[in-house]
């Protein structure tokens, strides 16, 4: 989800990746980010990354990063550790959402 001054801009789901989280971001999504913030006179703020699993036992994780700077490897960490439930046919999700502010030098 990309949201400019609190408002929801753009969503995108991708279903069935089973590609790491960090190679998607570097082949894939940064570039689309990039992309859609050059439609405003936007800056990143922050990203929230939101891990959840299928499974009542096991919480939902939620990580703030600033700006762009995802640290992908607390990520997988984490999706790694539910790997078990993954192989008894649960889901693994994870929810990426962008907060972009308005650039003072574009007002």
């Amino acid at each position: 989800k990309f949201t400019f001054k609190n408002r929801s801009i753009a969503k995108q789901t991708e279903e069935e990746l089973v590609v790491a989280p960090s190679d998607f971001w570097n082949e894939e999504l940064l570039s689309k980010v990039e992309e859609i913030a050059k439609s405003k006179p936007c800056k990143p703020g922050s990203t929230t990354v939101v891990m959840s699993v299928n499974d009542r036992s096991e919480p939902n994780i939620t990580k703030r990063f600033k700006e762009l700077g995802i640290d992908w490897p607390i990520v997988e960490k984490q999706l790694h550790a539910w790997s078990h439930l993954l192989r008894i046919g649960k889901r693994l999700k994870i929810n990426v959402s962008f907060d972009y502010r308005r650039n003072p030098r574009n007002s």
